[in-house]
């Protein structure tokens, strides 16, 4: 049998990632995500989830504690096909929404159609960051897939309180990171 990559489900309580970032001002912040390996068994890999909560002070930016999510459902093993990259993934949240431009632009074929997805989840991040209620029932849940470029990707559900989003990180590299 060939070598698996064994990928649970990751689930993290929202409140876990951002009860690090400091209380006073407005800095901007960012959630880094990244794959750790927790196990190697005859020849397969199984991969978790780890965050840490980041802000910026002043022009640097402070990394705060390690923080592991949980298995939450069932385990999907996938073979592993080298190469294979585990970059960074992040996902910002409490900062300005992403404007759309007020010219009349000629069509891009290009255009980025998360940029909604990303409005709507920080229109929400900001909701729960307000409200305690919400932020003691709002969980963030990664389920792992494999880009076509390929990178290990995931696709992110924020649950609160019986409301889901979901959108696809953008893994960095190749992606350029969020400013």
């Amino acid at each position: 049998m060939a070598n698996q990559l064994i990928l649970p489900p990751q689930k993290f309580k929202f409140s876990d990632l951002i009860n690090q970032f400091p209380t006073a001002g407005s800095p901007k912040k960012k959630i880094f995500f990244q794959s750790e390996l927790r196990s190697l068994a005859n020849g397969d890999a199984t991969f978790g989830v780890i965050a840490y909560p980041s802000w910026k002070d002043g022009n640097k930016w402070v990394v705060g504690a390690k923080v592991s999510g949980t298995d939450a459902g069932l385990v999907t093993a996938k073979p592993f096909v080298p190469p294979l990259a585990f970059a960074n993934n992040e996902v910002v949240l409490a900062v300005s929404l992403i404007k759309k431009g007020k010219k009349k632009k000629k069509k891009n074929k290009n255009k980025d159609p998360r940029i909604g997805r990303w409005n709507e989840l920080m229109k929400i991040t900001k909701k729960v960051f307000k409200n305690k209620k919400l932020l003691d029932e709002s969980f963030v849940q990664f389920e792992a897939k494999i880009s076509g470029n390929p990178h290990l990707e995931y696709d992110v559900t924020l649950e609160i309180n019986g409301t889901s989003l979901n959108i696809a990180t953008k893994p960095s590299p190749p992606a350029p990171p969020e400013a």
